[in-house]
């Protein structure tokens, strides 16, 4: 078969599947381009090209719609759909609070603000209903083709010396044409994972090509610098050599030579090129900066802390932190100190439904706050109700997988893609816990909502269909 040939007959593939499956797999392919677009618009014309935000948008609105209008007898399914209208009610109420709080032109930032985060969780469960395991297949393809644009884009960038800085001082990194380092850092590392699997499983390559092809890829990404960077690639890696190797005491039979020796070939490439690369200089830098001051975050967005000290009484906020958690989270323990005295200081129906970014300064004046660390920005944000139907939604997708997983006996299957899937999904709520523009940010948590619809399509029986 000619190339010609194979191009025509994938093109017919494509137009025959599912409107919904087309447009996905469009919008995976073109995700990179729409980020970049958006960040030279930013930083060359200094406009807002949110190509990307509002076609998510519109593809959250058409989800969202589709599973409160679509019934079903799965009793599954009417309690998810019955918390995708909860949903829709806690954010009238909670924009309603912001409004009365804060007015109409922070009501509407704070909308912005939900519609990107409630992104995750619906579009998790949109994949999950529209979806069937025969159209993951192309979901993968488009996934790995994805991720090598953002690295050759990367490259390019860097070669050509057209790349933006990831840090505004002291520190070293380049995020490409992307916009912020923590974002780029995020949505790369949790597509490492499948870049691997297609590496040492489905992409038959001597072993001196799979160890140039990811030496390359951990040597441009580290390039950005954050310690989020070195961590997905040493992490994931652990995991799948102790995958393989459990694997292989379950059943002496199993043949994981070919995956072991890539990986451990990976992991030493890994730890290496640390103290070599912006992330070991940067942690150097770091870590003399605090013993003479407390450090900047540096990234793209934030405050300063000389800004926070204007706003609150940093030294009373601070006094017990130690240096260790400044350094762990970058400086962001500043702003967890802010946001708990905001929070302390709000009344119960804002503890409930939540804060929105906005709080009082000391001198009475509406500021935008947040820590950058996902899990405690999602609290304070939309406080406990909020956060109950966020995380409600994502856990009872995950625990239905797991169970299914564990019942099926599936950990342990050759050339499967779950183990993969899972060790994405512990990298994003592991990098979560340390960096922002995670589960917030709709161009990382679009990639978790893919592996977490993967996995449970993946872990259902084939005689007996089960819909979520």
């Amino acid at each position: 078969m000619t190339i010609k040939d194979g191009i025509k007959n994938y093109w017919s593939e494509f137009r025959s599947k599912d409107l919904f499956v087309r447009l996905l797999i469009l919008f995976i392919l073109l995700s990179p381009l729409m980020d970049i677009l958006t960040s030279i618009g930013k930083r060359e014309l200094n406009i807002d090209l949110s190509i990307g935000i509002l076609l998510k948008g519109i593809f959250l609105i058409y989800i969202g719609l589709r599973l409160i209008i679509e019934k079903s007898q799965n009793k599954l399914q009417q309690i998810l759909r019955g918390m995708v209208i909860a949903v829709v009610f806690y954010a009238l109420t909670h924009l309603t609070i912001v409004y009365l709080n804060f007015g109409l032109s922070r009501m509407i930032l704070a909308a912005l603000n939900l519609a990107k985060t409630f992104f995750f969780p619906v579009f998790t469960l949109g994949l999950v209903k529209f979806l069937k395991k025969e159209d993951y297949k192309d979901i993968r393809d488009a996934m790995v083709m994805s991720g090598v644009i953002i690295i050759l884009t990367m490259a390019i960038s860097m070669a050509t010396g057209t790349d933006y800085n990831a840090y505004k001082f002291n520190k070293l990194g380049s995020v490409g044409w992307f916009f912020a380092a923590n974002e780029v850092s995020a949505f790369i590392g949790i597509l490492t994972p499948m870049l691997l699997y297609y590496l040492l499983e489905k992409w038959k390559l001597p072993l001196y090509l799979k160890v140039l092809s990811i030496t390359g890829y951990v040597l441009v990404y580290y390039q950005i610098g954050t310690k989020v960077v070195g961590l997905s690639v040493i992490l994931v890696t652990v995991f799948l050599v102790l995958y393989h190797m459990a694997g292989k005491l379950k059943d002496p039979k199993l043949r994981v030579k070919n995956q072991l020796i890539p990986l451990l070939l990976i992991l030493v490439v890994g730890i290496g090129f640390v103290p070599l690369t912006p992330i070991g200089i940067n942690m150097n830098i770091h870590l003399e900066l605090l013993k003479y001051q407390e450090p900047e975050i540096g990234e793209e967005e934030g405050a300063s802390g000389e800004e926070l000290s204007e706003d609150f009484d940093m030294e009373e906020l601070l006094h017990n932190n130690p240096q260790v958690l400044n350094f762990i989270f970058s400086g962001r323990d500043q702003y967890f100190a802010v946001r708990k005295h905001i929070y302390d200081e709000a009344d119960s129906l804002q503890k409930i439904f939540g804060l929105s970014q906005f709080g009082y300064t000391d001198d009475g004046e509406i500021k935008s706050y947040i820590v950058e660390i996902d899990y405690v920005d999602i609290f304070f944000n939309f406080g406990v109700i909020g956060m109950l139907l966020y995380w409600g939604i994502i856990f009872m997708v995950i625990f239905t997988s797991i169970y299914h997983l564990l019942k099926r006996k599936l950990l342990f299957v050759l050339n499967s893609p779950i183990p993969y899937i899972i060790s994405a999904m512990i990298l994003a709520f592991g990098i979560g816990m340390f960096a922002g523009h995670v589960f917030v940010s709709p161009a990382v948590s679009m990639y978790i909502a893919l592996y977490i619809a993967m996995l449970y399509r993946e872990t259902q029986s084939p005689k007996k269909k089960v819909t979520v």
